[in-house]
């Protein structure tokens, strides 16, 4: 897994192309909780509203950080350097 960047509930993968291309990015799930009915969750359950708008700040920061670093990336391709 080259160029992996990691958050608590999301990971970034960045992979740098050997033929000096544009890198390849994603994002995937790294902390989930799978209940017993089987869906999967990425926050805790929230008992009131703040606890929910928290949760979701949270994942907008986590998300922001990897767009972020995404952005860093790109601008680092020698493709990108080469446009």
């Amino acid at each position: 897994m080259n160029g992996a960047r990691m958050t608590s509930r999301f990971g970034l993968r960045v992979q740098q192309s050997s033929r000096g291309r544009s890198p390849v990015v994603h994002i995937f799930l790294q902390s989930v909780v799978r209940h017993s009915n089987g869906m999967m969750s990425v926050t805790p359950a929230c008992a009131t509203l703040e606890e929910m708008e928290g949760q979701i700040d949270q994942l907008k920061q986590e998300l922001d950080e990897m767009l972020r670093q995404t952005r860093q990336a790109f601008r680092q391709s020698p493709e990108a350097a080469a446009g």
